[in-house]
Order: C-alpha cells, then sequence, then structure tokens
C-alpha cells in the first residue's frame, strides 16, 4: 500500500520523482569525482585536485556529508604531496571530527591513516605510530586487506625513519605480499622502492639495486612519473653515497627528462638540492652553491622554507670550507633567521587555532546548556555525555597543536644528541613545556610550568613559548636572568589593566649552554646536575615570572660542565604527585634518590624505569599536576 501511495505520488508531482532523481544522480557523480581523485592522486596530482573540487563543490551544494568527506581527503593528500603539511593537517583534522558525527568507519580509517603519513613525513614519529595503530585495526576489522598493507607499508617507513631496518624490512615484505596478491601496481612499486632503500641500508647493495630496477620497470609500465622520479632520486642518493659522482649525475639527467611535463615542485627542488651534493663530493664547491641558491629561490617560489633552511646552512659550510668567513657568516645568519622565522610563523598559527578551537567550544557548551533547560532529565544525561565527548575532542585537537609547537624529537636530537622527554599532561594539553633554542655557538634550554593546566594552562605555556623567543631573538637578551627578567615584563604588560591584575604566570628553569660553561636562571625551581653518583643542585629564585609582591631583578648561576654531566630539568607536579603506602607527596629527597638509583641506566632506561616508579606511587590516586621531565647528557665535541 505505502509503495502504491509512494508511485502515484511521484506520478501526480513529476518535480518530486525529478529531485530524488537528480538527487541520486548528483551523488552518483560525487562518487565518480572521488574515486577519480584517488586513484590518479600520485600520477597525475593536478588533475586529483582538481577533480576533488569538483566533488567537493557538489558535495557542498548537496549537504553529502560523506563525499565532503573524501573531498576533503584527496585535497589535503594533495596539499601533503606537495610539502604543504599545516594546509594538509588542518584538512584532515576537520574530516575526523565530521567522521565522528557521519559514523563512517572507512573514512575515520582512511583519515587515520592520511594523518600517520603527515606525522611521519615530518618525523613526528610517535604520533605517526599512534594513528597508524587506530587505522590498522580499523582496516583489520574490516578484512579490507587493501587497508592492511598500506599500513605494514607505513609501519615500514616508520621504522626505516627510526633505523630499525630489520623490522622495517619484515613490514615492507608483509605489505608486498599482500599488494602482489591485490595486484596493485602502483603501491607494488612504492613498496620496492622502499624495500631497495633498506638494503642499501643494510649494505645490501645488489638487491637493492634490483629492487630499484623492477620498481623503475612497474613505474614505466603504468606511466606514473612522480612514482619513478621518487625511485630515481633514492638510486642517486646511493651513488652520492658511493661517491660515483658520474653514475649519479647519469641518474639526475634520466630524472629531469621524467620531470619534464608534470608538476611536482618539492620532487624537482630536491633533485636540484641532490645535484648540489654531487659537485660538493665533486671539489666543484662553488658551482654547488649555486646550486643550493637555485634550491632557495624554487624553495621560496613553492613554500618549501624546510628545503631552502638546509641550504642556507649547506652554502654557510661550503663558504667556510674556501675560507671566505664574512659570506659563511652571513648564509649562517639567514640558516638561523629562516629557521626561527619557520618557528616563529608556526607558534603564531598554532596560538590562533587554540583560540578559535577554544572560542568554538564555549559556544557550543553554552548552547548545550541552553537547551537542558527544556529537556528530560533522560534527555539531558545523553546531551551531557555527548558534550563531554565534544568538550575530549577539542582537547585532544589542542594537544596536537600544542604537540606541533614543541620541540619535535628530531630537534632535540639535532641540539642534544642523548637526551629523554616524560611529558604528562593532567588533563590531555598541558601547562608545562620544553623550550630549546640556539644562537649560534649558545643554547638555551628551559623547562617551565605555566600556571594552572588544561586549555588555560596550555594558551598560557604558547604565549610564554613566544615570550622567550621574542626576548632572545628580537630584544637581543642572551643572560638568563635579562631573559626571565623581560618576560616577566612582557607578562606583566599583557595580563595587567586598572580593572583586572592577573597574578598568573609561570616557575622556570633556563640555562644557557656555551662550550662546557652553564649558567643557569630560575624562577621556583631548580635544576639538578649528576656526576656519577653525585647529584649537585643548582637552585633559582624565590620569585615566579609574574607579577609578585616583592619583585627584586632574578639572579644566575654558573657552572662549569664535564664531559658526561647529566642535566635533569623538572617541573613541580613530579614532587608534588600524592601518592605511596601513606598517600603523600613525592618531594624532592626521594626523586633525587631515584635519579641516583638510575644512573647507570641509558638515557632511555631512565625514563622508562622513572615512568614506571612515577605510575606505581599514583597508584589509583589521580593525578595532582602536569608532569615534565628533561634530562641530556653533556657532551665537550657536542657544544664546542
Amino acid at each position: 500500500m505505502r509503495e502504491q501511495f509512494s508511485s502515484a505520488l511521484t506520478q501526480s508531482n513529476p518535480a518530486i520523482g525529478g529531485g530524488r532523481q537528480r538527487s541520486n544522480e548528483h551523488k552518483i557523480r560525487i562518487i565518480e569525482l572521488n574515486d577519480r581523485a584517488y586513484n590518479i592522486r600520485s600520477k597525475e596530482p593536478e588533475e586529483s585536485l582538481k577533480l576533488a573540487k569538483q566533488a567537493l563543490e557538489l558535495a557542498v551544494h548537496q549537504e553529502d556529508l560523506h563525499g565532503t568527506c573524501e573531498a576533503r581527503l584527496n585535497i589535503g593528500f594533495y596539499h601533503m604531496y606537495r610539502g604543504a603539511h599545516r594546509q594538509a593537517l588542518e584538512l584532515f583534522s576537520e574530516v575526523l571530527f565530521k567522521a565522528e558525527k557521519l559514523d563512517s568507519p572507512k573514512i575515520t580509517a582512511r583519515t587515520h591513516y592520511n594523518l600517520a603519513v603527515l606525522h611521519a613525513r615530518i618525523a613526528e614519529y610517535e604520533e605517526a605510530i599512534e594513528y597508524l595503530q587506530k587505522a590498522f585495526h580499523a582496516y583489520e576489522s574490516a578484512e579490507d586487506e587493501l587497508g592492511v598493507a598500506k599500513c605494514h607499508f607505513q609501519f615500514a617507513s616508520i621504522r626505516f625513519g627510526l633505523r630499525e631496518f630489520n623490522d622495517a624490512m619484515t613490514s615492507a615484505r608483509l605489505s608486498l605480499d599482500l599488494e602482489t596478491k591485490i595486484g596493485d601496481q602502483n603501491a607494488m612499486a612504492a613498496v620496492l622502492t622502499l624495500i631497495g632503500r633498506i638494503h642499501l641500508k643494510l649494505s645490501e647493495k645488489e638487491q637493492a639495486i634490483k629492487a630499484f630496477q623492477e620498481s623503475k620497470a612497474i613505474r614505466k609500465l603504468t606511466n606514473d612519473k612522480v612514482g619513478l622520479a621518487s625511485c630515481l632520486y633514492y638510486e642517486i642518493e646511493f651513488f652520492v653515497e658511493l661517491e660515483d659522482f658520474v653514475g649519479a649525475r647519469r641518474h639526475i639527467e634520466e630524472a629531469r627528462q621524467h620531470f619534464s611535463g608534470i608538476n611536482f615542485p618539492m620532487g624537482q627542488t630536491l633533485f636540484v638540492q641532490l645535484e648540489a651534493r654531487c659537485l660538493v663530493g665533486e671539489g666543484k664547491k662553488r658551482a654547488a652553491i649555486s646550486k643550493h641558491e637555485e634550491t632557495i629561490n624554487e624553495a621560496q617560489r613553492f613554500n618549501l622554507k624546510s628545503l631552502a633552511v638546509d641550504s642556507f646552512r649547506e652554502i654557510a659550510k661550503l663558504y667556510e670550507d674556501l675560507g671566505e668567513a664574512d659570506m659563511a657568516l652571513k648564509y649562517y645568519k639567514w640558516y638561523v633567521h629562516s629557521k626561527e622565522e619557520m618557528m616563529s610563523h608556526k607558534s603564531r598559527i598554532q596560538l590562533d587555532n587554540i583560540k578559535l578551537h577554544r572560542e568554538l567550544n564555549n559556544a557550543k557548551k553554552i548552547a548545550q546548556l541552553e537547551r537542558f533547560k527544556q529537556e528530560e532529565m533522560s534527555q539531558a544525561s545523553a546531551t551531557i555525555s555527548k558534550m563531554h565527548q565534544e568538550f575530549k575532542s577539542s582537547l585532544t585537537y589542542a594537544k596536537r597543536i600544542q604537540d606541533a609547537i614543541m620541540p619535535s624529537a628530531e630537534h632535540r636530537r639535532e641540539m642534544l644528541a642523548e637526551n629523554f622527554l616524560i611529558n604528562r599532561p593532567k588533563e590531555i594539553v598541558s601547562g608545562d613545556f620544553l623550550f630549546l633554542q640556539q644562537e649560534e655557538e649558545t643554547k638555551y634550554i628551559a623547562v617551565a610550568d605555566c600556571t594552572g593546566h588544561g586549555i588555560p594552562g596550555c594558551i598560557l605555556s604558547v604565549y610564554a613559548t613566544n615570550a622567550l623567543q621574542a626576548a632572545i631573538s628580537r630584544d637581543g637578551m642572551s643572560e638568563p636572568e635579562a631573559i626571565l627578567d623581560q618576560v616577566r615584563t612582557f607578562f606583566i604588560n599583557d595580563f595587567m589593566s586598572e580593572k583586572v591584575t592577573l597574578k598568573d604566570g609561570m616557575d622556570i628553569a633556563l640555562i644557557k649552554i656555551e662550550g662546557s660553561s652553564l649558567t643557569f636562571s630560575g624562577a621556583y625551581r631548580s635544576i639538578y646536575i649528576r656526576r656519577g653518583k653525585e647529584l649537585i643542585e643548582l637552585k633559582g629564585d624565590r620569585q615566579p615570572v609574574g607579577l609578585f609582591l616583592n619583585m627584586n631583578n632574578f639572579q644566575s648561576v654558573e657552572f662549569d660542565l664535564q664531559e658526561g654531566d647529566q642535566i635533569i630539568m623538572f617541573s613541580d607536579g613530579i614532587t608534588d604527585q600524592m601518592g605511596g603506602e601513606k598517600m603523600k607527596k613525592l618531594k624532592a629527597p626521594l626523586f633525587k634518590k631515584w635519579l641516583i638509583e638510575v644512573s647507570e641506566l641509558s638515557l632511555e632506561a631512565q625514563k622508562e624505569e622513572l615512568l614506571s616508579r612515577l605510575k606505581h606511587w599514583q597508584g589509583a590516586l589521580s593525578q595532582t599536576d602536569d608532569m615534565m621531565i628533561f634530562s641530556f647528557t653533556h657532551h665537550e665535541k657536542s657544544s664546542s
């Protein structure tokens, strides 16, 4: 009866039937555009972007949330492929939030996978693994062999980045077996390229060449010029490492031919930089400088600033080798400036995102609270649960932004070869933060604890990071006590008015290292220096960085470091944690005892042991405050 009524209504009102038909046609068209964009995303990135934008426009107009998410994932992949990581991160994060409402396991899995690839590309391996595990479990539950194969490939890539080459090979072989079974030639070629790179790291040169040749053969068969260029790039790196610069140049010429007619700015710029490395190996330093300058021009034209930073550094080294100190200094300053500019720009963007997300979250909560007045208790319970989930999602998003601002593991290793970081926020995001900055041969390291925790502490920590950068780079403060005085002035000026006086600020331990000379200044914080079984404590001032009743200028302490000294910096969330048999604070004496007891272990083992002891001490109690420990070993060579 219902079917007859529906049919009769459609016949009597053709607009209804026609509207449904057009709607279905639009949905089919959106699916077709997104599928085509996805399938050619690597081979024809510009065409893929064009199709994805068409799909997005149509999906938004049709209010097709599924199609909108698919289109944004395709557009985000394009940005990631070009090296525009920020744009890609924004799109992927937006899709992840929308996927929760959509309840689409496929979209969620693919988004987690793309976020994993993105974080792996910028060497944020912990975050990459976290996202990849979520994607892997989703694909495995759905019995999606293609998705599982892709995850194995990314696990292999990450393990390669972590220099775990045998594990990388195991994952790569699992991926290749599945891709061969499925028959995805493009994926097989990508895995073979990675297998070739792993063979090189394992000094298995013949196997590496064979893998590269197999990959190139497939790329040529499928006319995948971008994939072929990628394989050629790693093959050329192999020749450069062997110092076979003739072979490297021959392959560069081959790569240049394949690049003609395709738009792949990041790849083209990387090849110019690789050619500069060949010229250095051949002893043609001035020609290498010219190529690096070409790299800088291309990188700036296509907004690939990280490649420009690398070339500024290499040119500085080349001028130093040529004995032209003035030019070396000039380019080194540009290197430092461009690196700081990248970090500062990133911080401003993330701060804006945190503020915006906080405003949106507050608006959501206000709207929800208003609705509570009109709802029955049962409905209110469901709404509270949903609001809690949205707030948790907001905190999770804020954490990703805060993690992006914090020094990455790669940055820490570059500045301080041996180090570890324990960062345990009380509420997902933290008021504690780590600050690292290098000015020529001078290193600045700080562990700070901003007032509060959660979102307020997080926002204050971003402000404090920018304030430290401004005091050092913009205002030229070089001594820790002067830097803290200047940052305190920023806090007071920015957070005080006639009506409101905000006494919040931060406790901080700030050190400067030049060679083997350490200068320390602290605000309610101390640092420990472990030398053998001895723990030396350097104490800071009994005042915060912020408005205070009896403010004095900060003082500093100087200390001569020796080879192998271990510096330990920490927030008071460690020693204030309640726990143990008597449910009391941990306090400094017991923490010092722990540090001595774990001192013979490697830094990584120290980290794991301290984490274990903290968790055991806390037991079933809630975490009292944000916690942070940063420790590193002083080496004469790395500090000279």
